[in-house]
């Protein structure tokens, strides 16, 4: 979305958006539990497509974040999963 000059929805219509898009997480949890893997896919498109618009919007560089937060969880709760090549 590094393309799009400005947001990609302007001014405070952004916040309308957000909220009529806030139901998509609950959304995905319910796809889940219905065991609907093309429906849980179609969710999960829904909630990062929103993330990526608030992300846009605010000018967040969510590759730099998501770097820094993997990182977080690798350090902290590297000890809770053992890993592939010691499965």
């Amino acid at each position: 979305m590094g393309e799009i000059e400005g947001a990609l929805i302007p001014g405070l219509k952004i916040k309308a958006f957000d909220l009529g898009e806030a139901d998509e997480a609950g959304e995905v949890v319910e796809a889940t539990l219905e065991n609907d893997p093309e429906a849980t896919k179609e969710e999960l498109a829904d909630v990062l497509f929103v993330l990526l618009v608030i992300a846009n919007e605010q000018k967040i560089d969510l590759d730099g974040a998501l770097v820094r937060v993997l990182e977080k969880y690798r350090a902290r709760d590297s000890h809770r999963w053992p890993r592939k090549d010691e499965a």
